[in-house]
């Protein structure tokens, strides 16, 4: 996870310029690692595979130069698309009244795995 985490602090601001933003980063395998970098445009609209194209080559060139991953690596850039991930806060209040399944880290009654319409996200509710 840190390595996802260096890697968003790096490209974030980058794309942010460009009009979009971070939904999520996930760098999977070692031999040859996949970045997975999933954007969406800031003003809600839809994304284009231009959009997608635009983000990878300033994302290549922002890696190029601070070269988080030493070894080779896939780089690969997607909008979130119908199944996205829930994964900012902003998320659960945009999406709702829409169905969701949400799988916890920690299982709740013994319970990782829900599914049901969202409320939207009240901060108040959560405690720690």
């Amino acid at each position: 996870m840190e390595r996802e985490t260096r890697v968003q602090a790096l490209i974030e601001p980058t794309i942010e310029d460009m009009g979009f933003e971070v939904v999520r980063v996930r760098v999977s395998g070692t031999v040859r690692p996949v970045l997975e970098v999933m954007a969406e445009p800031a003003d809600g609209s839809p994304m284009t595979v231009e959009g997608c194209a635009s983000i990878s080559r300033a994302i290549s060139t922002v890696m190029d130069v601070e070269d988080p991953i030493t070894s080779a690596y896939t780089l690969e850039v997607s909008s979130p698309g119908v199944d996205r991930p829930l994964t900012r806060p902003k998320d659960f209040d945009r999406f709702a009244g829409f169905d969701a399944k949400v799988e916890l880290i920690v299982p709740v009654d013994g319970q990782r795995r829900y599914s049901g319409r969202l409320g939207g996200l009240d901060l108040s509710l959560i405690h720690i």
